[in-house]
C-alpha cells in the first residue's frame, strides 16, 4: 500500500503539480511493482490534492484516516468479483510505503497492531514532520522496537533456525532520502542502524552467522535526486511522465527486491 504525498496522486491535480498521473507516469509505481515479478497486488490510495494523510497543512500530523485492513478487504472483494483474482487467493503479507508526508501514514499503519501480518515498510524521503522540519526520531523509535522484538524471538531460537526465521518472518525496512535536506534524515538513520548491529548488548544472543541476514533487512541510503523523485531516482527522471520504466533503475524495485520470497 503507498501512500503519495501532498498534492495530486494518480486522479487530481489541484496541488500545483504539471503532471496529472504521478503515482503511474512519473513515480511510475505499477511499473515497477511489475518489474519486480514480485506477487504482489499495490493498493494506492488516491485521496484528494490536500487530505489528511500527507499533512496538506492540516494542523494535526498524528496518527491517520486509513482504515488499511477494511480497504484491502474492499479491493479483494472487488477483484473476486470482476473474477481477477480466485476466490481462495486471499491476502497475505502486508508492505507499507510512502513518499514524503506520505510516509507518516506508512508508518502509523507499520505500526499499527491491527495489522497483523505487516511485513515491511518503505519510505521515499518519507520522514517529513512539516514542510520546514525533517527529523528521524520517528522512524528510528519505530526501528528500536522492532528490532528488540525481533532479537528477543531470535535469541531464543537455536543458531540453525536463526536466519530461516529472518528470511521468512523477518521486518524489512528500506529507506531511499534525498541528497538535500531530506537526505539528512536517512543519513542519521544509517547511522542509527550501524551503531544498533554494532552493540552486542542489542544483538545479544543472536548468532553471529545470523547477524547479517539481520542487517540487510534494514537499510537506509542517500539518493542522489531531486524531492519527488526519490521513488523513481537512479539516473531516471521522468519530468513529463509518459515514459518507458527501464526495469531495474527505480528504487521502488530495489525495495521490493529485498523483500524475501513467500513460502511455497
Amino acid at each position: 500500500m503507498y501512500f503519495h504525498g501532498w498534492g495530486n496522486g494518480q486522479f487530481e491535480n489541484k496541488g500545483g503539480d504539471t503532471n496529472p498521473t504521478r503515482d503511474l507516469n512519473f513515480s511510475q509505481i505499477a511499473q515497477q511493482i511489475a518489474a519486480s515479478a514480485r506477487p504482489l497486488i499495490g493498493i494506492l490510495p488516491q485521496l484528494t490534492s490536500d487530505p489528511k494523510h500527507s499533512g496538506g497543512g492540516m494542523p494535526d500530523h498524528n496518527g491517520s484516516n486509513i482504515d488499511a485492513p477494511l480497504l484491502i478487504r474492499e479491493v479483494f472483494e472487488k477483484l473476486h468479483t470482476d473474477q481477477l483474482l480466485a476466490k481462495d487467493q486471499q491476502p497475505g503479507r502486508l508492505i507499507f510505503a510512502g513518499h514524503s508526508a506520505g510516509g507518516r501514514t506508512a508508518m502509523d499503519e507499520a505500526r499499527d497492531p491491527s495489522n497483523q501480518t505487516t511485513a515491511g515498510l518503505f519510505l521515499f524521503d518519507g520522514h517529513i514532520v512539516d514542510a520546514k522540519a525533517v527529523s528521524a526520531k520517528p522512524i528510528t523509535t519505530l526501528l528500536e522496537k522492532k528490532l528488540t522484538e525481533e532479537q528477543k524471538i531470535l535469541a531464543k531460537l537455536p543458531a540453525d533456525k536463526q536466519k530461516e526465521w529472518l528470511s521468512t518472518n523477518g521486518f524489512v525496512f528500506q529507506m531511499s532520502g534525498e541528497g538535500g535536506t531530506y537526505g539528512t534524515p536517512a543519513l542519521e538513520v544509517q547511522r542509527y542502524l550501524s551503531q544498533y548491529f554494532s552493540n552486542t548488548q542489542k544483538t545479544a544472543g543472536v548468532h553471529p552467522t545470523a547477524i547479517p541476514l539481520w542487517k540487510a533487512n534494514y537499510s537506509a541510503q542517500k539518493v542522489f535526486a531531486r524531492h519527488h523523485e526519490t521513488v523513481i531516482s537512479s539516473g531516471q527522471q521522468p519530468e513529463k511522465g509518459n515514459i518507458s520504466y527501464i526495469p531495474g533503475t527505480g528504487n521502488l524495485e530495489k525495495s521490493i527486491s529485498a523483500l524475501h520470497p513467500p513460502k511455497s
